[in-house]
């Protein structure tokens, strides 16, 4: 666990370096927003996205087709993560992977703390939605 104890420290920035700091923001924001638009609009892209990564015989996808859309929705196509299980693959480092431990929250179909089975389909996102 990373320590939340740090040091705070004083940035100094003149206008213009705060300036071009904010626009890249704005900016960075405004393409997430169009792409994730872009998305939604097309509802064949969910589609596309659901049937990307399939599971296994046996396996089954650990999110709705519903979820997924307002996953992709709320943080575009691009964010947004399918992962078939493997054999190995443990929770810690899906979270890991994945850099949170939201994980099972977003794969509300299976219960990954205690059922955990390779050939399953998980989503995560890429981006986490404060």
């Amino acid at each position: 666990m990373k320590n939340l104890n740090m040091k705070k420290n004083t940035i100094r920035l003149t206008e213009s370096e705060l300036i071009t700091l904010v626009k890249r923001v704005v900016n960075e924001q405004r393409s997430v927003v169009k792409g994730a638009s872009k998305v939604i609009a097309n509802i064949k892209s969910v589609d596309d996205k659901y049937n990307s990564v399939k599971p296994d015989q046996g396996g089954k996808y650990c999110f709705s087709k519903a979820k997924l859309k307002e996953t992709i929705k709320a943080i575009g196509s691009k964010y947004t993560i399918l992962y078939k299980l493997k054999t190995g693959d443990t929770l810690s480092a899906l979270e890991a992977k994945a850099g949170g431990d939201y994980v099972n929250s977003m794969n509300p179909d299976c219960d990954l703390k205690t059922r955990f089975r390779a050939g399953d389909v998980v989503m995560w996102s890429a981006r986490q939605s404060s």
